[in-house]
């Protein structure tokens, strides 16, 4: 019995140092920028662009939107229409724009907008 036992834990140690040293490739499905709102120039139409500069001496970003995009407004789940509706109510708030984060997900690979999300902060 007890050499069952030592032949099934050496099997298990043995089987587990081939897998360990197993190559795993890590692919980013999801890229993510983070923004504050004026920095943002907020798609107007279901295709059409997000665009935004990382940085005064950047080149300006776009990423494309399509309809399958889900736009949230401080974690609401918003229609397109209702979204561009919300944004403009918070950059109409004296200073608000500063005070709120859009955060833009797209696939790494097609460079689409999967998700828009904007967080107004009260501060």
């Amino acid at each position: 019995m007890k050499n069952r036992t030592a032949f099934a834990a050496l099997a298990l140690v043995l089987g587990s140092i081939g897998s360990a040293w197993a190559d795993r490739v890590i692919v980013q499905p999801e890229g993510s920028y983070e923004l504050i709102l004026s920095e943002v120039w907020l798609p107007r139409g279901v295709s059409s662009s997000v665009i935004f500069k990382l940085c005064p001496a950047c080149t300006t970003t776009s990423l494309h939107v399509t309809r399958e995009t889900a736009y949230f407004v401080n974690g609401a789940a918003l229609d397109f229409p209702d979204f561009l509706e919300a944004a403009e109510a918070i950059r109409q708030m004296s200073r608000s724009h500063q005070m709120t984060a859009v955060y833009v997900f797209f696939d790494v690979e097609s460079r689409l907008v999967k998700r828009l999300e904007i967080d107004h902060f009260n501060g």
